[in-house]
C-alpha cells in the first residue's frame, strides 16, 4: 500500500500533502503513522509511507527552505516513528531541494534515512519522481531502489548494475519480512475475480460509521443548540454537499485528489440519512428554507485548489439560510484548513475530514446526541488569507508561530458536555524520564469523551514556544464520572536537536532538555494546567 502520508503540514494552506496523518505536528504524525502502520501490516499488508523529502514544501522548487533543525525536529519524526515500526518501504518525494531532486539524493536517502534513522526497507520513487533524465549516475546508483514509471532503460555500467541487483534483493527482503510468501492469494495477472469480488460485510460498514462519527470536530455551539432535540422544531437541509453522491469520481466531498474511489449504488447521502433519522424522531424536515426553524446547511470543498475557501455553492447556501432562519447550523465536508468569514451569521459549525461512503450517517448520529462530538483539530483554520508568498516561506508549523492567528486552533474541538482537568500528577520513581498522571470528570449532562492534550515547553527552546508531545482520549464517560489518563516522556521527547559541526550525528544530535514546563490542556490554547518539572536526563 503506497501510503499513508507522514508530511507535516508546513503552513495552515493544504496542498497535494492535504491526506496528511501528521496534520502539522510532528509527534501527532508519529503516533498516528505508527499505529496506522502497525495494524496495517499485523494483517500482512506491507505499507510505504510517504513521501519522504520535505514534501511539505510547495512549490517543487525551493531553496533552502529548511535548517537541519527545522527538519530533524518538525519534518523527520513521523518518518523515524515509521522505520521503528519496521515499515518494509519508504517513497521518496517528486520534491527538489537545493538543486537535488529527493530521489536521487544521496543525503537523503542514504544519510539521513538508511544512516541516522536505520532503515532497512526499500526506497520507491512518487510517479515519475526518479529524475532519471540526468546523462550522469541513475537515481539507483544514488540510493533509489524502485521506480514508479520512470526510466524505461538504463545504461548498463558496472555501478548501475550493482544497483539493480541491491533493488531486486531489497524488494525481495521487504516480502520475506512480510511473510508474504506464506499468505493465500494470486498471483497476478490471474487476479480477475479476486478484484472484482465485493469485500464490503456489514462489520465493515460498522467501523466506516463508527470511525466518521468519531472524527466530526464541534467549533460552535451557540447557546448548546446542538444535540436537536425538539422534535417540534421544523428541519431545512440544503447545501450542495447535502445531495452530492459519492465517491464518484477523482475528487468529491467524501474524499481527496488522487484517491482510490470504489462506487457505490446504494450510497445514502447526507439529506436523506438525516431526514431518515429526524423523522424517525419526529421532526419535520424539508429542503426549503423558508419557514423552518433550524436550518442545515451541508457544504465544502470538492477540489483541492480551493485551497483555503469552501466553493461557491457553499458559500452561497450559506448566505441564503443565514438570512432566512433565525438559527443555521453549517455542517463541512474539507480535506484541509478552511476561511470561516461566515461563522459570526451561524449558531453551530461542525466539520469533518473527508470521511468516506458513512458521511451522511455520521451526521445523522452527532446532530440528534446518538454521539457527542470528541474530534480535534489536526491543524489550524485562520482567521484570515495570508498571502502566498508568506505561506511559501513559512518554516514552522502554524502553531508554532506567533504570526498566526487562528479562527479555530490546532487541537480544537468542542463537545456536547463539559470536562474538567481536576489534577495532574507528576509520578515519582517513572522508569522513563518524565510522567504524569492527568485526571479528568464529565461535569456535564452528556456522555463523552476527551482528548487529552499534554505540551511541553523547553527553557532553552528558542523557536519551539511549545509542542505536542503527547495525548490520549479518554475512556466515554457518563455524566459525573472521572477518568485519569497515563502519560510517558522519553529521552527523546524531551530533547531538542542541535548540529554537531553543522551537521546531523547518529545518537549525538538530540540535547535533553532539564526545565520544561508542562502545559495540559484541550487545545493548543485551550491550557487547563501548567507545572514546571525538572526531569531526569
Amino acid at each position: 500500500m503506497l501510503g499513508p502520508m507522514l508530511n507535516v503540514h508546513r503552513s495552515i494552506q493544504h496542498a497535494l500533502d492535504w491526506d496528511t496523518l501528521s496534520g502539522e505536528d510532528p509527534t501527532l504524525g508519529s503516533v498516528l503513522g505508527k499505529a496506522w502502520i502497525s495494524a496495517a501490516q499485523d494483517k500482512g499488508v506491507m505499507v510505504v509511507p510517504r513521501a519522504f523529502g520535505l514534501a511539505e514544501q510547495d512549490p517543487l522548487h525551493l531553496l533552502g527552505s529548511k535548517s537541519n533543525a527545522t527538519i530533524w525536529d518538525v519534518y523527520y519524526p513521523p518518518f523515524q516513528a515509521a522505520v521503528s515500526a519496521g515499515v518494509g518501504g519508504i517513497m521518496c518525494a517528486a520534491r527538489e531541494e537545493n538543486g537535488l531532486w529527493a530521489c536521487r539524493d544521496d543525503a537523503l536517502i542514504n544519510r539521513d534515512l538508511r544512516g541516522i534513522m536505520g532503515f532497512k526497507g526499500m526506497v520507491i520513487s512518487d510517479v515519475g519522481a526518479a529524475m532519471d533524465t540526468f546523462a550522469y549516475e541513475s537515481s539507483f546508483e544514488r540510493g533509489l531502489d524502485i521506480s514508479l514509471n520512470s526510466p524505461e532503460i538504463l545504461v548498463p555500467t558496472d555501478k548501475a548494475k550493482e544497483a539493480m541487483t541491491r533493488g531486486v534483493e531489497m524488494l525481495v527482503s521487504a516480502f520475506t519480512h512480510m511473510n508474504n510468501a506464506e499468505m493465500d492469494g494470486c498471483t497476478p495477472p490471474d487476479c480477475v475475480s479476486e478484484l472484482a469480488a465485493n469485500a464490503r460485510s456489514p462489520a465493515h460498514s460498522a467501523v466506516a460509521k463508527a470511525a466518521a462519527a468519531s472524527a466530526v470536530v464541534l467549533l460552535k455551539n451557540t447557546k448548546n443548540l446542538l444535540p436537536l432535540v425538539d422534535s417540534s422544531k421544523v428541519l431545512a437541509v440544503s447545501g450542495p454537499a447535502a445531495f452530492a453522491a459519492g465517491s464518484q469520481g477523482s475528487e468529491d466531498y467524501y474524499s481527496g485528489v488522487n484517491e482510490g474511489h470504489i462506487p457505490r449504488t446504494d450510497y445514502i447521502p447526507p439529506f436523506d440519512a438525516i431526514k431518515a433519522k429526524a423523522t424517525s424522531l419526529g421532526f419535520q424536515v424539508t429542503s426549503t428554507n423558508k419557514g423552518a426553524d433550524i436550518c442545515i446547511v451541508i457544504g465544502g470543498a470538492a477540489n483541492h485548489e480551493e485551497h483555503w475557501n469552501l466553493d461557491q455553492e457553499s458559500l452561497a447556501a450559506i448566505d441564503a439560510a443565514a438570512a432566512t432562519c433565525p438559527k443555521t447550523v453549517v455542517l463541512l465536508q474539507i480535506n484541509g484548513a478552511v476561511l470561516t468569514p461566515w461563522k459570526g451569521k451561524v449558531a453551530s459549525i461542525m466539520t469533518m475530514f473527508h470521511a468516506g461512503e458513512e458521511t451522511g450517517n455520521a451526521w445523522a448520529l452527532t446532530l440528534f446526541g446518538d454521539v457527542t462530538p470528541s474530534g480535534k483539530l489536526p491543524i489550524s483554520f485562520p482567521a484570515s488569507a495570508q498571502q502566498r508568498e508568506d505561506w511559501w516561506n513559512e518554516k514552522i508549523p502554524s502553531y508554532w508561530s506567533s504570526g498566526v492567528t487562528p479562527a479555530f486552533e490546532f487541537g480544537f474541538g468542542l463537545s456536547y458536555t463539559k470536562f474538567e482537568y481536576t489534577k495532574v500528577v507528576e509520578k515519582t520513581g517513572c522508569l522513563l524520564n518524565l510522567c504524569l498522571w492527568v485526571h479528568i470528570s464529565n461535569a456535564g449532562s452528556y456522555a463523552g469523551a476527551e482528548v487529552v492534550q499534554v505540551y511541553l515547553k523547553f527553557a532553552d527552546g528558542k523557536g519551539h514556544p511549545m509542542a505536542l508531545r503527547g495525548f490520549e482520549k479518554t475512556k466515554l464517560l457518563n455524566p459525573g464520572e472521572e477518568d485519569r489518563v497515563w502519560f510517558e516522556f522519553s529521552y527523546h521527547d524531551l530533547s531538542l536537536y542541535r548540529d554537531i559541526n553543522s551537521q546531523a550525528v547518529k545518537d549525538l544530535s538530540w540535547k535533553a532538555q532539564k526545565d520544561v514546563t508542562v502545559l495540559v490542556g484541550s487545545s493548543s490554547l485551550d491550557i487547563r494546567h501548567s507545572l514546571k518539572v525538572s526531569a531526569k536526563v
